[in-house]
């Protein structure tokens, strides 16, 4: 982390690939710059008591105090330090709802450090678009018609914690977007490569579905994850039953469990991951939920209006 002092503090930190700087309001006695292991000295005001916190720079230590607590950190030189060039022009404003709407896609972007352009999210054509392969989802949003770039998830989800409740300002250069919530600022270098055309993947409507509540449905997944506990590839089966579905999950050396809701399912046998299936439930607003598919090997596909969600299935 870098501490710049003068006339107020900035505190700024880097993955070389985003910058995030914060501005506060002190009280500086002498200016200057020091660059020291962030990660400790946040720990330490988190867990330190409440109150002031001095930071002084003494004989290439970095000291912070407060309520008593004080921890010394050692120092690097400042000119070292990686400098991102400044975003230029007027940008446009991203509102609150912007965000709130790419909320709802960030849970299919990849987090496959081997595919660094599938931990993007597609801004082209009026839409936002995150996929890993194995799931799809896609959000209509109000941004200018020209606005085509590949901005890392990771960014979107510093900026929708430190301010995505507030309008923000946003920029673009050829490489590189700039977010800036007043205080704060979030800069990321946009991602380069050719996202997959994601429209394309999504099939006309087939004819066949499975429809239930979408609350029911998730209530089952949450019963179910008792048993899956903390495995992400968990595979849940949907069965046609009566005029119900009949779910059930089974885990080699955990057990079985099953559950039944009201429903319709004119698909057949169909095996979907549970994380990605909660994930898309979560985001979904309508009571009910449908997915359409074309066979139980096909695409699940759900619509509401500006919206659209895939998933594939697991063979088994």
């Amino acid at each position: 982390m870098r501490v710049d002092a003068d006339g107020g503090v900035a505190l700024s930190t880097t993955d070389r690939d985003q910058l995030i700087t914060a501005r506060l309001t002190a009280e500086v006695a002498q200016p200057g710059s020091v660059v020291a292991y962030g990660r400790f000295l946040i720990e330490f005001v988190r867990h330190a008591p409440q109150g002031k916190v001095v930071l002084r720079s003494v004989d290439g230590q970095l000291q912070a105090e407060t309520g008593g607590a004080q921890i010394s950190l050692a120092t690097f030189d400042p000119g070292l330090w990686l400098q991102f060039d400044h975003v230029e022009g007027d940008g446009v404003t991203w509102t609150a709802a912007t965000f709130q709407r790419l909320g709802r896609i960030l849970h299919a972007v990849s987090r496959d450090d081997a595919r660094p352009l599938l931990q993007g999210v597609c801004f082209r054509g009026g839409w936002a678009a995150a996929t890993d392969s194995y799931q799809l989802a896609a959000v209509k949003l109000e941004l200018p018609a020209d606005t085509d770039a590949v901005i890392a998830g990771s960014a979107l989800e510093n900026v929708m914690r430190i301010g995505g409740d507030h309008n923000v300002a946003v920029r673009f250069s050829q490489n590189r977007v700039s977010f800036d919530l007043g205080d704060a600022n979030v800069t990321s270098t946009l991602l380069a490569g050719q996202f997959p055309d994601w429209a394309l993947v999504i099939p006309e409507p087939q004819g066949k579905v499975i429809r239930t509540d979408r609350r029911e449905l998730l209530e089952a997944l949450e019963r179910i994850s008792f048993l899956a506990l903390k495995d992400d590839h968990c595979c849940i089966h949907i069965h046609p039953d009566g005029v119900g579905l009949r779910i059930d999950a089974k885990l080699a050396e955990v057990g079985h469990q099953e559950d039944h809701i009201p429903g319709e399912n004119t698909v057949g046998d169909v095996s979907l991951q549970l994380r990605h299936l909660k994930g898309l439930l979560e985001q979904l607003t309508d009571d009910s939920v449908t997915f359409d598919m074309g066979g139980r090997l096909a695409a699940a596909v759900v619509r509401e209006e500006g919206f659209v969600g895939l998933l594939m299935p697991i063979r088994a």
